[in-house]
């Protein structure tokens, strides 16, 4: 300062360098740390939590694919490379979370991860949406390649849960199904010649023998003939039954679409396939990204073709199953029952023109055991058979099939400032005196100081994935 006498005091200033003055206050190598990273501090720092209120960071962070939402994602995208680049790393919980969600995996419930949407993958699906509008060719927007590159590091991992969870064990139940019908069938054609003739020997005994003999009124004769009539009615329309040619047909099909499936469990669409997903406007969320997989909609359809059939046979089963059970077990215990009672009731010894129809009885136990046994054993097998697989696979009446649930689960990121040594600044106001002038003068002083670290979020990252309930 200095005297003058005409103004009175007058206070000197000088210009100092601001950087030498913070690496004095601060010391090294913390002056020069803080001079590189003082534009991410001061600036960028306090520019995340501004962003993180807009509907853009908002929207984003929910997993929601808009245009809209492109100017405030950009954004964030500058200020996390400010922060990376001077230094301040980029943290998240993303390992915790992905365990999280594969702890939801049970034996039958498939957890199947999609591709993740950071934000550069985001600019480029926004660039083919707003290109790719209704009624637009979406031309030179590299569609294909930017869903190959998107999907092909995962497809690999969808296509093996798809086969192993869903197309393997449906070929089998499928193939099981037809082997069951064929054998049934079978079984079905073969009993009719045999039971043709036994019935032959049941109406000429009930017929012809008992009303000439007049030796079948009592009640162990009576009771034999009410069952054998009554079995012959049950397999007059047993002999009948078929499982028809249609749902046979309809099962070798489905095995085909099964195996193909297979096949092409890690196909990705085509690019016009990819383009009318796009033009449609059916990429609105994270979710959505599962519309690009082929074989998520393969299954669907396919699922419910199995489905339908699968009700087909139960119902079959459902319908027919106790009339062949009771017809079966009433041959056992007839063709298996003592004679004893009818021997006596016949009386050969005082009767001896009964023994023709005894022996007549005798011969229908065992064509019963040797020709009709085994054909309606395996009937009754068949329809064991459907309902021992259908009660095991994820199909039938009151079952909903395979459930597929697209959803998401988000992951947090973050950055952190450390608590560190700032260079710190305060008003000062002075009073100075010389030579009986007096002048006060306000200036800023600078010191260091440690400044509490803070954290900064930057918007959630979204993980689509499949829930497929088995």
């Amino acid at each position: 300062m200095r005297t003058n006498s005409e103004e009175g005091l007058e206070i000197l200033t000088k210009k100092v360098n601001l950087c030498e003055t913070v690496r004095k206050i601060l010391g090294q190598p913390q002056g020069d740390n803080f001079i590189q990273s003082s534009n991410a501090i001061c600036q960028c720092f306090p520019r995340i939590s501004k962003l993180s209120a807009t509907s853009g960071f908002k929207s984003f962070e929910k997993g929601v694919l808009s245009p809209a939402d492109s100017n405030d994602v950009d954004q964030v995208v500058g200020v996390q490379k400010c922060m990376n680049e001077s230094g301040f790393q980029t943290f998240n919980d993303r390992d915790k979370v992905k365990k999280t969600l594969q702890s939801k995996a049970k034996p039958k419930v498939l957890i199947i991860e999609g591709p993740e949407i950071n934000e550069d993958r985001y600019s480029k699906l926004m660039a083919i949406i707003k290109s790719c509008k209704p009624g637009s060719f979406c031309t030179d927007m590299q569609i294909q390649e930017t869903i190959q590159n998107l999907f092909t590091p995962y497809m690999a991992e969808i296509g093996r849960q798809f086969r192993e969870g869903l197309f393997v064990p449906w070929v089998p139940l499928l193939e099981n199904l037809l082997s069951i019908s064929s054998d049934f069938n079978t079984a079905a054609q073969n009993i009719g010649s045999p039971f043709l003739g036994f019935k032959s020997r049941y109406d000429y005994a009930t017929q012809t023998s008992c009303v000439e003999l007049g030796s079948c009124d009592g009640p162990a004769v009576s009771s034999f003939f009410k069952q054998v009539g009554d079995m012959v009615n049950n397999i007059q329309l047993i002999y009948k039954m078929r499982v028809p040619d249609t749902a046979s047909n309809l099962l070798t099909t489905y095995i085909k679409e099964a195996q193909d499936a297979n096949t092409a469990a890690e196909e990705l669409p085509d690019e016009q396939a990819s383009a009318d997903l796009f033009r449609g406007g059916e990429i609105q969320t994270v979710q959505d990204l599962f519309k690009f997989i082929p074989t998520v909609d393969r299954t669907f359809l396919l699922q419910r073709k199995i489905g339908w059939i699968v009700d087909f046979y139960a119902g079959y089963s459902a319908e027919n199953r106790d009339l062949v059970f009771s017809t079966f077990s009433s041959l056992v215990n007839v063709s298996s029952s003592s004679s004893a009672a009818i021997e006596q009731e016949l009386n050969i010894k005082e009767r001896p023109e009964n023994d023709d129809l005894l022996q007549q009885i005798i011969m229908m136990k065992t064509v019963m055991k040797r020709d009709l046994y085994d054909h309606l054993s395996a009937m009754k097998q068949a329809f064991k058979r459907y309902d021992d697989l259908i009660a095991k696979s994820s199909f039938g009446p009151g079952k909903s099939g395979v459930v597929m649930e697209p959803s998401a689960i988000s992951y947090q990121r973050w950055t952190k400032v450390p608590k560190m040594a700032m260079p710190c600044s305060k008003q000062t106001t002075k009073t100075f005196n010389k030579s009986g002038f007096t002048k006060t003068f306000s200036f800023t002083e600078y010191s260091k100081c440690m400044v509490e670290g803070a954290t900064a979020y930057y918007p959630k990252l979204q993980i689509p994935y499949l829930r497929l309930t088995l």
